[in-house]
């Protein structure tokens, strides 16, 4: 599926394709039992590369896009927007403050859904009352880093790709997690 997503989705050379097109999602067998509302979610770094996926994007549970592309094409994402997942930036040299009041203003047009990559974005994501997810980059190799990413309102987290298959087991049950 990933593959096909990716060809299909390329900036290069675009293509079309219907959801049909994609092969079962066979999750690997882990400790942790996976939700059954779970689905298959896609990161985008353009919008323009959804232009080939419009197809599979009914199939997809979420999709995510940086945070400048969602600010560029906010009114063409609008019927997405409860797909949508708002990628906050890593790193900022400078434009925190402007990230951030672009993000209240997504927020304040329906777009719920953010993704923290940086722990300083936590706090005002969850004080303007979106839903934030913790991405890869907060590092979570734990279930103490879990519980406390929980504690902080980080509603789902992404957890580090340094960890192995067998380690996905030991995190609460309660935390919904995912992995890259």
């Amino acid at each position: 599926a990933l593959k096909l997503l990716g060809a299909l989705c390329s900036e290069e050379a675009p293509a079309t394709a219907s959801a049909a097109d994609l092969p079962p999602f066979a999750a690997p067998a882990i400790r942790r039992p996976v939700p059954a509302e779970q689905g298959l979610r896609a990161r985008f770094e353009t919008v323009a590369q959804l232009g080939g996926c419009r197809e599979v994007l009914g199939a997809l549970e979420r999709i995510y896009l940086p945070l400048g592309q969602l600010w560029a094409h906010a009114d063409e994402l609008a019927p997405l927007k409860d797909k949508l997942v708002c990628e906050m930036p890593r790193m900022l040299f400078g434009g925190e403050a402007q990230a951030l009041e672009r993000a209240k203003a997504l927020w304040e047009r329906g777009f719920t859904r953010f993704e923290a990559n940086n722990l300083a974005h936590i706090g005002p994501l969850r004080e303007m009352g979106a839903t934030v997810l913790g991405g890869a980059p907060l590092n979570t190799f734990s279930a103490q880093t879990a519980l406390c990413y929980r504690q902080l309102g980080v509603g789902e987290i992404t957890l580090s790709p340094e960890l192995r298959q067998q380690q996905l087991g030991d995190f609460p049950r309660e935390i919904v997690c995912g992995a890259i």
